[in-house]
């Protein structure tokens, strides 16, 4: 339970907040998105996205905008290529034969998600083919079989043999894969992408068409108990779908801050088919927008200092195509706050929120902020149960990339019901939808008119927090030691070099966040500050010296006791160490690299890095100031170990222009 005097900076606020804040408007907002985006067709999410600029609009916001940014599965947003366009008014399957098993197995119209997104179409009549039931459902087993004319059966995830059946003559794919089959047999899985590169998602030019259908697992599995007892099985598929040049949609507007330029921003997905993944973000900001903006006009909260800004747009496709198309706006934005999936009673769907702290590359007192606000939200609400996760990962937090320089966070859950036809309006929680607005809308508004003396209350939060960040790893150092088996002095001493690192380490970046306050502030105040911020440098410092020599005693205890010798070892570099040494990368664009502009024969065999991971985290730290040894390093520092080989990549990176050296 969080202490009511630590509470005392955001109280007022929150309380405004809590008393107007509806969880009953959120979910009404919410179903008004989902209402649209739930086809998932492009001109439907485009009236989702119209949807929002509606709302926005009757709520009294300002500058409130439709994005139009392109769809033609080629414009290139950072290293994301964008998706082609795509839509859908028909598609069917039923079984053909055996007559007595004829049945509609799946109808677009009463399932959207029963048509793979961006399937192919087939001829006006249809197609009628053998169904070939599949038993592991790889690539290895679609290219040993005879696939050519047939619809192939699997429960794996079909994205994996797309390439393969396309290549091969498959006539489509019936997929009944699910995520938690065995708790949803009767939910059908959305299979939202349908790119042919490995870790691809969203098709674009460049890739192959094919036809899909994805049926619940309990329909899969009398499909395959019909091939078992009957010779052959032939269903008729029919998709009435076309590929485009089109829009990618996203909604914009703001509530006015009092100094013209700088913003905070809150922003979510548009674009996906489920209640709570996407619409919910959708909704929850919709009525924090309403919300704040009421509680300003009312004069119940000040106008803040800074403008709070609503962004909708296509998950991270469309967040790099705004970032990149408003990279001055960026520079003066000051926080972000990602609401992707937050209606879901945690209980009820089997997940909690998780919270995502910035990278290690861009260390911000908002990270403290943030779990502090949402320790709050979550004392009123004790079902509203989260997990703070260790390591930041990308989604439309992407704002943290240093290149952009904006601190961000991302909400979301997953849960049971995620990307099925499950995730409905009868799963959302208006109290879950409540605490969720309750800490972005505080979070925001704290931010958007914070001044002197708020960052002086954070510098102090960030430095308590810091100090305990070092003694807890110090302690775990400790626990270490005395938990493994250690028995030369070569372990001992080198463990000692590591844990040295590691404290050395966090007290850069807790120095780092401590500093990070100054964003709030003008330059007569950071002159005014900066005192009190060395001076609480001095103290993590401080901390760091004596935690060090808490570790140091624990290992000459250790050594005595198990009659070992510390001593000092010559860390002898690499032939890769020396090399990385040499090599001093610049990246070239921002977020993550996906190989999306690759050409076939090198992209379809090297698997997409979107999702973060340690190339990510590498690319995060490369700032054309430090060599790749340093990145490395500091990589192994922030994820707590380093697998890559970081040097091939970033030659392979180089070699196709992704960085320069």
């Amino acid at each position: 339970m969080i202490d009511k005097t630590e509470e005392l900076m955001f109280k007022k606020i929150m309380e405004e907040i809590e008393q107007e804040f509806s969880g009953a408007k959120a979910i009404e907002y919410t179903k008004g998105v989902w209402n649209n985006d739930r086809w998932f067709t492009f001109p439907k999410i485009l009236a989702g996205a119209q949807y929002c600029v509606d709302v926005m609009r009757g709520n009294g916001l300002t500058a409130v905008e439709l994005i139009k940014q392109p769809a033609d599965g080629e414009t290139l947003f950072g290293n994301w290529m964008s998706p082609l366009a795509w839509d859908v008014v028909e598609a069917t399957l039923e079984i053909v034969e055996p007559k007595e098993h004829a049945q509609v197995l799946a109808n677009r119209q009463e399932m959207p998600c029963a048509v793979v997104m961006w399937s192919a179409p087939t001829p006006k009549e249809g197609v009628e083919a053998e169904v070939l039931p599949l038993e592991q459902g790889t690539l290895e087993e679609v290219e040993k079989l005879d696939v050519a004319g047939k619809m192939l059966l699997t429960d794996k995830q079909p994205r994996s043999i797309k390439v393969a059946a396309a290549q091969n003559g498959a006539a489509g794919i019936i997929s009944f894969y699910l995520t938690h089959p065995d708790d949803l047999p009767d939910a059908t899985m959305w299979i939202n992408g349908w790119s042919d590169l490995p870790g691809g998602w969203m098709l674009t030019k460049k890739d192959t068409h094919l036809v899909g259908f994805s049926i619940p697992p309990a329909k899969g599995r009398m499909l395959r108990d019909i091939i078992k007892n009957s010779s052959k099985l032939i269903v008729r598929a029919k998709v009435v779908s076309r590929f485009y040049d089109g829009i990618l949609p996203g909604a914009t507007g703001i509530i006015e801050g009092t100094n013209g330029h700088e913003e905070v921003m809150v922003l979510g997905h548009n674009g996906e088919q489920g209640a709570n993944d996407n619409a919910s973000g959708c909704g929850a900001m919709l009525e924090i927008g309403r919300c704040l903006n009421h509680l300003i006009n009312s004069g119940k909260l000040p106008r803040p200092k800074r403008s709070i800004r609503i962004l909708m747009c296509a998950e991270c496709y469309g967040t790099l195509g705004y970032v990149t198309a408003n990279m001055e706006r960026m520079k003066n934005t000051v926080a972000c706050v990602n609401l992707d999936t937050v209606a879901g009673a945690p209980y009820a769907i089997d997940a909690p929120l998780q919270f995502v702290p910035n990278p290690h590359s861009n260390m911000s007192y908002t990270d403290v902020l943030a779990e502090k606000i949402l320790e709050a939200a979550s004392s009123k609400n004790h079902n509203f149960v989260y997990r703070t996760l260790k390591n930041f990962s990308m989604i439309d937090n992407l704002m943290a990339d240093p290149m952009v320089g904006s601190p961000a966070h991302s909400f979301y859950e997953i849960g049971k019901y995620w990307h099925t036809s499950a995730d409905a309006p009868e799963i959302l929680d208006e109290n879950t939808i409540k605490s969720s607005g309750l800490l972005a809308a505080t979070y925001l508004y704290f931010i958007a008119n914070a001044g002197y003396k708020e960052a002086q209350w954070l510098a102090h939060e960030v430095a308590a927090k810091g100090k305990g960040r070092i003694t807890d790893e110090v302690q775990a150092q400790i626990t270490r030691l005395f938990t493994t088996d250690i028995s030369s002095d070569e372990s001992l001493s080198k463990l000692k070099i590591e844990g040295k690192k590691r404290i050395n380490y966090l007290l850069e970046r807790q120095i780092e966040a401590v500093h990070s306050v100054k964003r709030l502030l003008s330059e007569a105040e950071i002159s005014q500050i900066s005192d009190a911020l060395d001076e609480l440098s001095e103290q993590l410092n401080q901390t760091a010296i004596d935690e060090t020599h808490r570790f140091e005693f624990a290992l000459d205890e250790y050594a005595k006791t198990h009659n070992l010798t510390l001593r000092e070892i010559k860390e002898e570099s690499t032939e890769t160490e020396r090399k990385a040494a040499q090599m001093i990368p610049k990246r070239k664009f921002i977020g993550t690299v996906t190989y999306d502009d690759l050409p076939d024969e090198l992209r379809l065999k090297k698997s997409s890095p979107r999702w973060w991971g340690e190339l990510g985290c590498a690319l995060y730290w490369c700032d054309g100031k430090r060599n790749l040894l340093e990145i490395m390093n500091l990589v192994n520092l922030e994820l707590g170990n380093l697998n890559a080989d970081l040097v091939s990549e970033f030659e392979f990176l180089a070699e196709h222009g992704y960085v320069s050296f």
